[in-house]
């Protein structure tokens, strides 16, 4: 129980060290070179490990290549692989997230601004609205984009009959 813990523990540190630096010329920094003579502790060494691993699988190597460099077997290999992979797509998730709230937040803010036209009947103010009732779909993903899709308003006066 304790080397899983250390092992995920050691996928999210690299996870988030390729994260903030995704470009492959820039994720080599994270390998390094091992050193037989450098004391690590556990999870040092595993993050040490996956963060090679990750480097060599993005410049194409294959997994038994990578095997081969570190010292491990393809499926400790693959399974390093794909913990980083996973933590990868959970810490863009969360990015998601939070971009999500924050530009429904804003939206919110937008219509809030917008209510008093809106109540008016100021037709640009009703055309904004829509705009931001469209974006708010599209972030939550409830119906996709339209590609064709119009907005007709008609105004209709009553006529009085005194």
């Amino acid at each position: 129980m304790a080397r899983k813990n250390v092992t995920k523990n050691a996928a999210i540190d690299v996870a988030k060290q390729i994260a903030e630096s995704p470009a492959p010329s820039q994720t080599k920094r994270l390998a390094g070179n091992p050193s037989a003579n450098t004391r690590r502790g556990k999870r040092e060494q595993i993050a040490h490990d996956m963060a090679y691993a990750w480097n060599a699988r993005v410049r194409g190597k294959t997994i038994k290549q990578i095997a081969s460099e570190v010292g491990l077997s393809t499926v400790t290999v693959s399974h390093y692989l794909q913990l980083v992979a996973d933590e990868l797509r959970q810490l863009a998730f969360q990015n998601a997230t939070q971009w999500r709230t924050m530009e429904l937040e804003k939206l919110d803010r937008l219509e809030q601004v917008l209510q008093d036209k809106i109540d008016a009947g100021d037709i640009g103010a009703i055309h904004t609205a829509l705009q931001i009732s469209r974006r708010r779909f599209e972030i939550l993903q409830i119906m996709g984009a339209p590609q064709d899709h119009q907005v007709t308003i008609r105004i209709v006066e009553e006529s009085s009959d005194d």
